[in-house]
């Protein structure tokens, strides 16, 4: 842990120094990363922290990158740590902004054009006479319009050729190092990281931490961390959807009693944005005698403002 710790100090320090050189683009990424490494050691509120300070320091220079470091603040802990009075901020100096542009100024109309006045004009006729003409000498052929002689063609047709030969072996040489390069990097040996990382199931939590602590500063470090914190976010997600369907049992019990339903996850929840499908098997006993049958059901629950609701089961 204290290696994170050491690595998310690092990542801040550099995510201040790129926003003090105007770096803002390199700044956010430094961010980002800093978030990923935060909520493994120090935690969410600490990633969250430095995203309101870094905003802060931001704002003067441009509304937008302060909002756009606040976003990523807010998907790091849902926006309870960040001020309001920053969010304010940033709302008026937006309007500032937009009222910053020039007004938009009319065009001059030009006054129509006085139309021509008509002259008439007297048509003369013209009186033709017979002229004795001349058939126009045949000129012969300039240098360029002659047809090549025999010689000449021999020699168009020898440098067509040759230009030919010449294309087709420099495309054979170039396809052969083509060849050899894939081949060169096809038969690299791999090192003890890479067969490391090969055998990692980017889906399994242990496994990727595993390699974390094999390799602390390996070459797949960067995927691995990503990987892990999307497995968390993933099993986050999963636990609010298995709380929504025992809060939806709880509360149908309640309302239908003698009757007791029972829900048990069939299968592990599908989730997509804010969107997730999970199939579970549902058995209503207190109606008949042999206790309720079971039924196969497929609910489909909807996020909204942080809470996964049922919308419906077919």
């Amino acid at each position: 842990m204290a290696e994170w710790a050491a690595d998310f100090e690092l990542l801040t320090t550099e995510a201040k120094a790129e926003l003090a050189g105007d770096h803002f683009t390199a700044a956010i990424c430094k961010y980002r990363e800093a978030v990923n490494v935060a909520r493994i050691c120090a935690g969410e509120e600490a990633a969250v922290r430095l995203g309101v300070e870094l905003a802060t320091e931001i704002l003067p220079l441009g509304s937008r990158l302060a909002k756009a470091l606040l976003l990523e603040a807010a998907e790091a802990d849902s926006g309870k740590a960040i001020p309001a009075a920053l969010w304010d901020s940033i709302d008026q100096q937006e309007r500032e902004e937009a009222s910053y542009r020039a007004p938009r100024i009319p065009a001059r109309v030009a006054p129509p054009a006085e139309r021509p006045k008509v002259v008439p004009i007297k048509v003369v006729p013209i009186k033709t006479s017979a002229v004795q003409t001349a058939e126009a000498p045949v000129r012969a052929p300039r240098a360029w319009q002659r047809a090549p002689r025999a010689g000449q063609r021999d020699w168009n047709f020898l440098a067509t050729a040759a230009t030919l030969a010449f294309t087709v072996a420099a495309l054979g040489i170039a396809a052969g190092l083509i060849w050899i390069n894939a081949s060169r990097r096809a038969h690299k040996p791999l090192t003890a990281d890479d067969r490391a990382w090969r055998a990692v199931n980017m889906r399994d939590a242990d496994l990727v931490e595993s390699y974390l602590l094999r390799f602390p500063v390996g070459a797949h470090r960067g995927q691995a961390v990503l990987a892990l914190s999307a497995i968390r976010v993933e099993h986050r997600e999963s636990a609010e959807v298995g709380d929504a369907l025992r809060e939806y049992e709880t509360a149908w019990n309640a309302r239908n009693r003698p009757m007791i339903m029972e829900l048990s996850a069939a299968s592990t929840p599908r989730i997509e944005g804010n969107q997730a499908m999970v199939r579970c098997i549902r058995k209503v006993s207190g109606v008949s005698a042999d206790g309720g049958a079971e039924q196969n059901v497929v609910f489909v629950l909807r996020k909204q403002k942080g809470t996964w609701m049922i919308e419906s089961d077919r």
